[in-house]
């Protein structure tokens, strides 16, 4: 038996008949001025893609009632004491994360450009020749580094386009066949609807790109 960690909120804010992996019950378990939110399984849960939607369910489910520091799935630990100890270790970085989202939301955009086609990930050496194998790596990572040197770019554009309404800013690669990038914005929750309203002029000022946008999630990009 043990424990599978969700997410922590300030302590004023537990479970209430939340399931988690394999229906289990979920509860808080409170030390010092946090709550780390857990159910008891026999065993470790396998990564599937059931069990990281439903580990995600019990994250949003807290985002009902306070923007959480999110979990990782797979944090296991094997009772009460162990997760009382992990929580005094992490004490003042948890507690100065739930400061710094307080009243936030992630919402993300990935960015596309379908005339960009990606290099094949798997590089082969052509026959006989180990010169030609470098060559096609080194002009896959000048491709990459390319693709993602515009999506900054345009990132740089939309950011500033709803950048009042926005707290911090991530920018990644996105490794797709016509990816430039995933941008993660922290969006103050009370302004959500002049973020979007923001986000849809920005958008539409680059009819040459396509872009999935999606929110409001956990602050998945965020939290360490």
């Amino acid at each position: 038996m043990g424990l599978h960690l969700y997410c922590v909120t300030p302590i004023e804010h537990l479970p209430r008949d939340v399931a988690g992996l394999d229906g289990a019950h979920v509860r808080g378990i409170e030390a010092g001025r946090v709550a780390i939110w857990a159910s008891e399984l026999d065993a470790p849960a396998r990564a599937s893609i059931e069990s990281a939607q439903r580990h995600h369910a019990v994250v949003e489910a807290a985002m009902k009632l306070v923007t959480p520091v999110p979990l990782r799935f797979g944090q296991w630990l094997p009772d009460e004491e162990a997760v009382r100890l992990r929580a005094m270790a992490r004490a003042a970085d948890w507690e100065a994360q739930l400061a710094a989202l307080r009243g936030t939301a992630e919402y993300t955009v990935r960015v596309l450009d379908p005339a960009v086609d990606a290099p094949a990930r798997d590089v082969r050496e052509a026959a006989g020749s180990g010169r030609a194998y470098l060559e096609a790596v080194a002009a896959r990572r000048a491709a990459r580094a390319q693709r993602f040197a515009r999506g900054r770019a345009v990132a740089g554009e939309i950011e500033a386009a709803v950048a009042e309404y926005v707290v911090r800013t991530r920018v990644d690669a996105l490794d797709t066949t016509h990816g430039l990038a995933t941008i993660a914005f922290l969006v103050d929750r009370d302004a959500a609807d002049r973020y979007r309203s923001a986000l849809d002029r920005a958008l539409a000022s680059h009819p040459g790109l396509h872009f999935l946008a999606s929110g409001p999630w956990p602050p998945w990009s965020f939290a360490t």
